[in-house]
């Protein structure tokens, strides 16, 4: 096995605190008797704007380079933009201009899900295929700033403020039709999806009423016994 220096050309430093470092260094510290390394934690940096300045929508999309976002306020907007890591583009317009809609997925295959169309909330689900949008199967549930999670073929839709109010209803989505899945423990709306991959584990994090609660999904794994002659 290769030697730090012989990969490197230098020894790993010897030092009694963490001195100032710049990007790349690695050294011993020996107060604390654990190898260190610097490295920087990232920076925020200016995109290109948006065509249509909008607030209360939302988007899909796996990396900056590769995203997009439809719907928003003021005024339930239609409008749906692509992102290419630099500038927005004006794609297909959503066939129900709402606002306080959910969303999810990828850039090119994306799911619209609910919101608040004036005068009231909707079960309104639409489909993108990279160029335009389709009507799907509504949801059970109406409602709007529910949370999306996952892609258009595998997606939850949790927690909505309906007509009746806020709701702790999860709804699962197969790429053709919504079915009833466990309820959250706590009732909330307003909340942060802070994991993209239903198909395996979620998160539910924060919501209404300044909530703190964080609560975990995951789906049953079953398991099939076929005997053989």
């Amino acid at each position: 096995m290769a030697t730090y220096k012989e990969i490197h050309g230098v020894k790993i430093q010897y030092r009694e605190s963490d001195a100032t470092a710049i990007e790349g260094d690695v050294w011993y510290n020996a107060s604390t008797s654990k190898i260190r390394m610097f490295a920087s934690a990232g920076s925020w940096s200016s995109g290109g704007n948006l065509n249509t300045g909008r607030e209360s929508y939302h988007g899909a999309g796996v990396s900056n380079s590769s995203a997009i976002v439809f719907g928003g306020a003021p005024g339930d907007k239609d409008e749906c933009e692509s992102y290419d890591g630099s500038s927005w583009s004006e794609v297909g317009d959503l066939n129900t201009a709402r606002d306080q809609n959910s969303g999810c997925g990828t850039q090119t295959s994306a799911l619209c899900v609910a919101g608040k169309p004036s005068p009231g909330d909707v079960a309104l689900v639409e489909k993108w295929n990279g160029t335009a949008w389709t009507e799907g199967n509504n949801l059970q549930t109406a409602g709007e700033y529910g949370s999306g999670n996952g892609i258009q073929t595998a997606a939850l839709f949790v927690g909505v403020y309906g007509p009746g109010g806020a709701t702790n209803t999860t709804q699962n989505y197969d790429g053709t039709t919504w079915s009833e899945l466990n309820n959250l423990s706590v009732t909330r709306y307003n909340a942060a999806p802070a994991q993209n991959s239903p198909s395996s584990n979620a998160l539910h994090v924060g919501g209404s009423g300044d909530n703190d609660a964080t609560e975990e999904w995951s789906f049953a794994a079953s398991v099939e016994t076929v005997a053989f002659d």
